[in-house]
C-alpha cells in the first residue's frame, strides 16, 4: 500500500521560538550504512583539505589558527572539518571560542544535540547549553550552518530529505539477506499425526536437538507425518538491482560519482574529468560557505579592520594541476591589453599565492 502526503513545509516561520537538531537521529545513518560514511569522510576531506591565506595580517592569523588545539589535539583543520560533518548531517554545528583577554586563541567543537537556539524575528539572542542551562551570546559561538534557505537561522540536513531512500536502501539489504538465507537454509513446514500440544512440543525437542537452528519450523497436526520446504521464488526478481538503483540514487543525491569512492570505471582523463566535474563544483559551493563562516565569525573578530581572508584549495586538485591552473592564468593575463603595472600586480599576487613570492 502506498501512501501519497502532500509536500509541506516542514517548518513554518515564527518570529520567536527555540531550535535544536536532530544530530543523534540523522547521524543513526552513518553507523548503520557504510557508504553514507564513506561519502561524508571523502566530501569533508575534499573540502578542507588544504587552505590558504591571503592579505594582510594573514602571517599572524596563521600563527593563531596554527596553535589551535580544540579538545586536546586537534588542529584548526580537523575542528572544520569535524564542524563540517556535523553540519552537513543535521544542519548546524557549534564550537565555543576560547579566549586569552579578548583575543580569540581556540575553539572547542560542541554537540549539536546539546546546543538549542533561541531566536527572535528569525535572529538568534543566545545559546544555551541544554544539559547545564548555561548561555552563550551569539558572538561567543562558532556557529556553522549548512545552506539554510530563507529566513530561517539554522542549517539544513542533507540526510533529512533522504530518510525514506536510506531507509528503503536498508530494507533492500536486509531483503536480500533473508532472500539468501532462505535459499541456504529453507523454512519448513511439518505436519505431526496429532493436535496434542505436549506431543507436538516432543516431536519440536528432538527436531531441536537434531539441528540447533530450527529456522522456520512450523508445526502443524494432520492425519500423516509429512514435510516439505518452502522456496523463494527466485526467477524474474534480482535483489542486487534493487540495491544497486538504491545506491545510485544515494550517490546522485549527494553529489558523489563513483571515481570519488573509489569504484566505476573511466575511459580517459578527459572522461574522468567530467564524471566528477559536479562532484567538484558542490564540494567548491560547500568550501565557499566555510570561508564565509571563517572569515565573518573568527578572521575578522580577531582583526577587525584589516582581516585576512582563507581560501580552500580545490576539491581532490593534485599539486601539479593546481599549478598548471596558475600558469595559464599568469598566460591569459600577460596577454590582457592592460598597463604593465596591473599585469604586475595581478601577476605577483599569483606567484604569492603559488609561493614563489613572499610579501
Amino acid at each position: 500500500m502506498v501512501t501519497l502526503a502532500h509536500a509541506a513545509a516542514p517548518e513554518p516561520f515564527i518570529r520567536d521560538n527555540t531550535y535544536e537538531t536532530r544530530f543523534n537521529h540523522w547521524n543513526g545513518h552513518l553507523t548503520r550504512i557504510p557508504l553514507m560514511r564513506s561519502i561524508v569522510n571523502i566530501r569533508a576531506g575534499s573540502v578542507t583539505s588544504s587552505y590558504r591565506l591571503k592579505g594582510n595580517n594573514r602571517d599572524t592569523a596563521a600563527e593563531v589558527l596554527g596553535n589551535m588545539r580544540g579538545r586536546g589535539n586537534e588542529t584548526f583543520k580537523l575542528i572544520i572539518s569535524n564542524m563540517y560533518k556535523m553540519a552537513w548531517i543535521c544542519g548546524d554545528s557549534y564550537a565555543e571560542k576560547i579566549g586569552r583577554g579578548k583575543q580569540l586563541v581556540d575553539l572547542e567543537v560542541l554537540p549539536p544535540d546539546n546546543i538549542q537556539q533561541v531566536y527572535k524575528r528569525g535572529r538568534i539572542v543566545r545559546f544555551v547549553e541544554i544539559d547545564t542551562q548555561a548561555k552563550f551570546k551569539p558572538d561567543e559561538i562558532f556557529h556553522y550552518t549548512y545552506h539554510p534557505i530563507g529566513a530561517m537561522q539554522h542549517g539544513l540536513s542533507v540526510l533529512e530529505p533522504m530518510h525514506n531512500l536510506l531507509i528503503d536502501y536498508l530494507q533492500a539489504w536486509q531483503d536480500f539477506s533473508e532472500l539468501i538465507a532462505n535459499i541456504i537454509k529453507p523454512r519448513e513446514v511439518i505436519y505431526t499425526n496429532t493436535d496434542n500440544l505436549v506431543k507436538n512440543q516432543a516431536i519440536a525437542d528432538k527436531f531441536t536437538s537434531g539441528d540447533k537452528s530450527m529456522r522456520g519450523k512450523i508445526f502443524l497436526p494432520s492425519g500423516l507425518v509429512t514435510k516439505y520446504e518452502i522456496h523463494v521464488p527466485t526467477t524474474g526478481y534480482d535483489p542486487a538491482k534493487r540495491i544497486d538503483e538504491l545506491r545510485g540514487e544515494i550517490l546522485l543525491a549527494t553529489h558523489t560519482p563513483e571515481l570519488i569512492l573509489g569504484t566505476g570505471y573511466t575511459t580517459s582523463e578527459e572522461d574522468a574529468r567530467d564524471r566528477i566535474a559536479g562532484y567538484r563544483g558542490s564540494v567548491r559551493d560547500d568550501q565557499e560557505e566555510a570561508e564565509e563562516h571563517i572569515e565573518t565569525q573568527i578572521l575578522r573578530e580577531i582583526y577587525p579592520k584589516d582581516a585576512p581572508t582563507i581560501e580552500f584549495s580545490y576539491a581532490n586538485e593534485a599539486q601539479d594541476e593546481y599549478y598548471t591552473r596558475m600558469r595559464d592564468t599568469i598566460q591569459t593575463v600577460s596577454g590582457l591589453n592592460v598597463p604593465d603595472e596591473v599585469k604586475n600586480d595581478i601577476i605577483g599576487d599569483l606567484l604569492r599565492q603559488m609561493g614563489h613570492l613572499k610579501e
